[in-house]
């Protein structure tokens, strides 16, 4: 007499808070070969983290400095939705400012505002200006 399968134990999902805060995403704008460590550095850090996602850019307009940063928290099954404004910081040219950014980001940016170090460094992005239509008659 052949012995019947073993039912499948099913596993229990981990429990989770929804709209949990799960991650960030990162949108760096710098020259590539003036922040080359420090672009792998972060890489590390948002592939280590619970959901983060780094978005590189060259930078789209003329500064003078380093690398320019927007940080964004983001909710568990809502990837398009961004939990409020970003933060923006830029541009972080002292190393230290760099290892407070990076330190920010292992604690998890949703736990805590930006540390003190980086509030200085803060930008207020400006408003796209908008165009006139025209409309024929």
């Amino acid at each position: 007499m052949p012995i019947p399968p073993r039912p499948a134990v099913p596993r229990a999902a981990p429990a989770r808070t929804p709209g949990a805060v799960t991650g960030y995403t990162v949108i760096l704008a710098t020259e590539p070969a003036a922040a080359r460590e420090f672009f792998t550095e972060l890489k590390q850090i948002v592939r280590d983290s619970a959901g983060g996602v780094l978005i590189s850019m060259s930078r789209p307009v003329a500064w003078h400095g380093g690398p320019i940063l927007g940080v964004h928290p983001r909710r568990e099954n809502d990837p398009p939705q961004l939990l409020g404004p970003g933060i923006w910081l830029g541009p972080l040219r002292a190393p230290a400012d760099r290892a407070a950014l990076c330190a920010w980001l292992r604690a998890g940016p949703a736990a805590s505002p930006p540390p003190e170090r980086l509030r200085r460094h803060r930008l207020t992005p400006r408003r796209a200006p908008t165009m006139a239509r025209h409309t024929t008659n």
